[in-house]
């Protein structure tokens, strides 16, 4: 289907009615500008600057106290149990704040504990 759109030529007929609705602004100029120039600030907005602090960790968490949490919580989600695995992890990153796969997963089971 792509080749058909192609060779039909609506595909610069299509950009053509895009830039149209964008007013006629270079977009993707600006784009490439603000990536090139001052995109990192843009970007470390929304990557790596994440503050631990806001994030409602329980305060009663049994697993602060589990010489693994992080196995255990993988143990618990495969189980399905998967508020006390949320605990779990939340007890791996509080124990270690960089525990970047506790994060992830911690993360990943929230998720789908809201299913």
């Amino acid at each position: 289907w792509a080749q058909q759109f192609l060779s039909q030529n609506q595909g610069e007929e299509w950009a053509n009615q895009f830039q149209d609705m964008m007013g006629n602004e270079d977009w993707a100029g600006q784009f490439k500008e603000m990536m090139d120039g001052g995109g990192e600030e843009w970007a470390n907005e929304f990557t790596g600057n994440a503050d631990p602090s806001d994030y409602p960790f329980e305060e009663d968490n049994p697993f602060m106290f589990h010489e693994n949490p992080f196995e255990e919580g993988i143990k618990l989600k495969e189980a399905g149990c998967l508020p006390q695995a949320v605990l779990a992890f939340e007890a791996t990153v509080r124990k270690e704040e960089g525990h970047h796969e506790g994060w992830k997963q911690l993360g990943l089971t929230q998720a789908d504990n809201e299913k």
